[in-house]
């Protein structure tokens, strides 16, 4: 027995029968994208203030100017030399009184006035010149202990007030009479010990320094932190 067969698409035939196909199912079109332009504004002027941005930072890191910073530690009292320098790069409106790199050969030969850690910037409060003795002057040097001499940041070009603190009889009333010297420059200053003793040796008059060591051996002297007379106040 024949077995007629039919096409799928011959089955597919509307509820009434009347033998047409089914047509299509009705298609949803995706909705067409509106520029929005609030939108579009705001992202172009987030673009322009990020490029502005960039520019004001990067005129910042270029107004750097070159100055002079330590290539390696020094200790207080050490004499400067080309080595001990490099140059580095600041910003400009830095509130640092800063030695431009034209300064190196200037500061070959001074004297560090404190213990600077390698990459300090320099500024000229950082050295004193310490020269050969003139005709006339004299270095006499303390062994002091804490209390006798003024601030453990004594440093040479300091100026001070050498008092005698154990006063000498004078005369039959046994009136006593204070042996002072004024505004002596520290010339160096060292550590003795662990206890805070220094070694300070002063810059002065020759007989001055004669008379400083007399007392010295005689009894102990003081030393009075004073300003330095070239400078105004």
């Amino acid at each position: 027995m024949n077995r007629s067969t039919t096409s799928p698409s011959a089955r597919r035939t509307d509820p009434s029968g009347n033998g047409q196909g089914k047509a299509d199912p009705f298609r949803l079109e995706p909705p067409r994208r509106r520029v929005q332009v609030p939108q579009l504004l705001i992202a172009v002027f987030l673009v322009a203030v990020s490029a502005l941005v960039a520019v004001v930072l990067f005129s910042r890191v270029a107004a750097r100017e070159p100055v002079l910073a330590l290539a390696q530690p020094v200790e207080r009292g050490q004499l400067i030399t080309s080595s001990d320098l490099m140059v580095v790069y600041v910003a400009t409106d830095d509130p640092i009184a800063t030695l431009s790199s034209e300064a190196a050969s200037g500061l070959v030969g001074l004297t560090a006035v404190a213990d600077l850690g390698a990459g300090t910037i320099l500024t000229p409060a950082h050295f004193v010149s310490r020269g050969l003795l003139d005709a006339g002057e004299g270095v006499v040097g303390l062994a002091l202990s804490p209390g006798e001499y003024p601030t453990p940041l004594l440093a040479p070009g300091d100026r001070v007030d050498v008092v005698l603190t154990d006063p000498v009889p004078v005369g039959a009333g046994g009136a006593a009479a204070d042996a002072v010297v004024a505004s002596a420059e520290v010339f160096d200053v060292a550590e003795l010990g662990m206890q805070g003793d220094r070694f300070v040796s002063l810059r002065m008059d020759a007989e001055a320094a004669s008379e400083v060591a007399r007392a010295a051996a005689a009894g102990r002297v003081r030393l009075v932190l004073v300003a330095d007379p070239g400078v105004d106040g």
